[in-house]
């Protein structure tokens, strides 16, 4: 892999990851919105209900911590693919860019030129 390019295969690992952590964050919330609903219709003084407040817990907290999956995956990627994440910053899909934009290695760390040829591609990223 060239250092100056995100290479097709680097980000299809990263939009497959991305899309198998929020299909898991769907499904999360599917299972807990279904015990809500079907805790709502069980009798308050059924044996069960105490089990089912305790998985819908379980489940709103799991599912609070997507988000901290998803960060920590695009931290990865970013901390593994660094001088292909900055030079192509401005070449990355939409909906990937803001993400990846806050794991980048603080400006100070780049060479004069370098930090405004990424300023440059930030701005082109932004229209």
């Amino acid at each position: 892999m060239s250092r100056s390019s995100v290479s097709q295969g680097d980000l299809t690992f990263l939009r497959d990851t991305l899309l198998q952590i929020k299909q898991r964050e769907e499904t999360t919330a599917g299972n807990l919105t279904r015990m809500e609903d079907q805790l709502s219709r069980m009798n308050k003084s059924s044996p069960d209900r105490r089990n089912l407040e305790v998985r819908i817990n379980n489940l709103r907290r799991e599912l609070a911590d997507w988000p901290r999956h998803r960060d920590a995956a695009i931290r990865q990627w970013v901390a593994q693919h660094p001088h292909a994440a900055i030079a192509d910053i401005g070449n990355l899909p939409r909906e990937l860019y803001d993400q990846v934009v806050r794991y980048l290695p603080a400006p100070e760390t780049y060479s004069t030129t370098r930090l405004r040829q990424v300023q440059n591609d930030v701005k082109k990223a932004k229209r």
